[in-house]
């Protein structure tokens, strides 16, 4: 419960905290980095050579694995620390993540501070293969399914299975996890139940009473639109009345 509780605190820091590029600073590590013969830095990372790095740490400390890639120490650090953060958001414990990237708890932590929004779940789900079933309604076998595979299973493993998107499945779980809490369930017990975090379904909460609410408005504008609509039949209706009894 203390980990599940770590995950929540750092995943709700990842969702809330906005972006701070420091730009002059990264031209200027550019810059230091191609006169010392780092020519790999300022390049874009590809997930090989992200795969690759995780490999060489197990082993090699930052420095050692600087050098392999021609990158400067501190970009390992921040893209290890990138990785972590997506690991988090994946839903590994923060022990794991630790021992995969070799990254303290308060380095992570701060990374994610500061560079909250870019932190994309991976892999994306362009490469997660089959999401043929994206569009097609859920049904209530589908959903049973779905809350005994999160149990034991990844999100992005669960999309794989359903066909559809990691967004489409952390949606359905907080939509799941409001109408536990709607049906008289504690918010602790849907969390437990949907693995989601108090912010996600309470945001799927307010998503269905803004439907709800919405719907209620044009629902009020239709009746005023058929009543006043009566008022003019009646009007008409006498009008005509009025004319057959002239002529």
């Amino acid at each position: 419960m203390y980990i599940r509780n770590q995950q929540l605190v750092i995943i709700k820091i990842i969702k809330n905290t906005p972006v701070t590029m420091d730009k002059p600073q990264k031209v200027e590590d550019i810059r230091r980095g191609k006169a010392e013969g780092r020519e790999g830095v300022g390049k874009r990372w590809t997930e090989e050579e992200e795969n690759r790095m995780l490999e060489e740490i197990k082993t090699m400390d930052v420095e050692e694995v600087a050098k392999l890639h021609k990158r400067m120490s501190g970009g390992i650090s921040a893209r290890l620390c990138l990785v972590a953060a997506r690991m988090l958001k994946e839903g590994k414990s923060i022990e794991e993540v630790m021992l995969a990237t070799k990254q303290t708890k308060d380095d992570i932590e701060q990374f994610i501070k500061k560079n909250g929004d870019k932190i994309k779940t991976a892999p994306s789900e362009k490469d997660l293969g089959d999401q043929s079933n994206f569009k097609n309604k859920w049904t209530e076998e589908e959903e049973k399914l779905l809350l005994e595979q999160v149990k034991t299973m990844k999100i992005d493993e669960i999309a794989k299975l359903h066909g559809r998107g990691i967004g489409s499945i952390v949606l359905r779980l907080s939509k799941i996890g409001a109408e536990m809490v709607e049906s008289g369930k504690t918010m602790d017990e849907a969390m437990l139940i949907t693995k989601q975090s108090k912010q996600d379904i309470e945001k799927a909460m307010e998503k269905k009473n803004k439907k709800t609410n919405l719907n209620e408005t044009k629902l009020r504008q239709l009746e005023q639109t058929v009543a006043e609509m009566k008022k003019q039949l009646d009007r008409m209706e006498e009008m005509l009345q009025q004319m057959q009894l002239k002529l």
